[in-house]
């Protein structure tokens, strides 16, 4: 059972994270990707469906129609290490603000 949880896990993770590349992560609805704009990540988009996200933007993802969402109640995640560590400065760049400010709210 563990095995499959993970698993069942795993697809949704893909999925949602196939989404927010589908949608540029901000910038537009995800249906203006056409398949020449495909990054090649994937070997085969054809089963990507068009959906909506939690934003109400448009967006390409596959769930698996064998996940049941009823039998999940929690989803774990590793915490954000960033590599190398910043380095503590006395002026910051506003373009590195804007670039931690919008991955966070990624």
């Amino acid at each position: 059972m563990k095995k499959s949880f993970s698993g069942k896990i795993g697809v949704v993770l893909v999925a949602v994270i196939l989404g927010a590349c589908a949608g540029g992560l901000g910038s537009g609805s995800g249906s203006e990707a056409s398949v020449a704009e495909n990054s090649g990540f994937l070997r085969d988009y054809s089963r990507l469906r068009e959906t909506k996200d939690s934003e109400g933007r448009t967006i390409r993802a596959w769930v698996s129609p064998k996940l049941t969402p009823a039998n999940y109640n929690a989803i774990f995640l590793d915490p954000i290490i960033f590599y190398p560590e910043p380095a503590v400065v006395k002026v910051v760049v506003a373009s590195t603000i804007k670039f931690q400010a919008a991955f966070r709210s990624w």
